[in-house]
């Protein structure tokens, strides 16, 4: 019975991450473009330097209670990040470099329900 309800668990994980979606944001121009994402609990945002100096952080700014904050720089040492997103709500982050001149960004998280495909931009 172990073996069975350790089987079932691995299937369902593997469908799950199978199902999960990755966002890419483009970092360039003091702009991240798309500006909003639309996901789903379980996806991924990948932000990916173009030109410039700058950060995607979440600090001094709104995250959903119970969400993992970041704050990483993004330039040509650091050409990538990737966050995972858990918690259902809407993540406003920004550059804190340039967040004065617009440089901001938003992921809305929706709650995943059995079945669901993630959306996807």
């Amino acid at each position: 019975m172990k073996k069975i309800l350790l089987l079932t668990a691995l299937l369902i994980g593997s469908v799950s991450a199978a199902w999960a979606a990755d966002h890419p944001v483009t970092v360039s121009d003091f702009v991240f473009t798309p500006s909003t994402v639309n996901a789903v609990v379980g996806d991924t945002i990948s932000w990916t330097w173009q030109n410039g100096m700058h950060t995607t952080s979440t600090n001094f700014a709104h995250i959903p209670a119970g969400a993992r904050p970041w704050n990483r720089p993004i330039d040509s040492t650091n050409t990538q990040f990737r966050v995972r997103v858990t918690v259902a709500g809407t993540y406003s982050y920004r550059c804190n470099f340039h967040f004065r001149q617009g440089m901001r960004g938003t992921i809305v998280v929706s709650a995943a329900s059995p079945g669901q495909v993630p959306a996807t931009n």
